[in-house]
């Protein structure tokens, strides 16, 4: 399903265009990513998160190169974006891996 934002000027209303976060003056890490750590549902549902910038993580592959900008489980334990980590086990393989940075 496409989602769509709009702008309303008094009784007009227009569809708004579509940006990037570089053509909006503002950053991934810096702006995206901390409103996604004071707001979760922002990208979906009751999000508890786990930890953020995490380096210290493996996966079935080994240990990983990339970060883990935001770990979050749903109420089902279950990641929001299973690519990301497959499993609640996973998960807390993650989380326990970046404890006490």
């Amino acid at each position: 399903m496409d989602e769509f934002l709009y702008t309303v000027d008094g009784a007009a209303v227009a569809r708004a265009q579509s940006i990037t976060l570089a053509e909006a003056g503002l950053r991934e890490r810096q702006h995206l990513q901390e409103w996604v750590l004071e707001h979760p549902e922002m990208v979906g549902g009751s999000l508890l998160v786990i930890t953020s910038e995490c380096d210290r993580w493996s996966s079935a592959r080994g240990r990983e190169r990339d970060r883990l900008d935001v770990l979050a489980l749903d109420p089902d334990g279950q990641t929001s974006r299973p690519a990301a980590a497959a499993t609640a086990g996973s998960a807390a393989k993650a989380a326990s891996s970046c404890a006490g940075r």
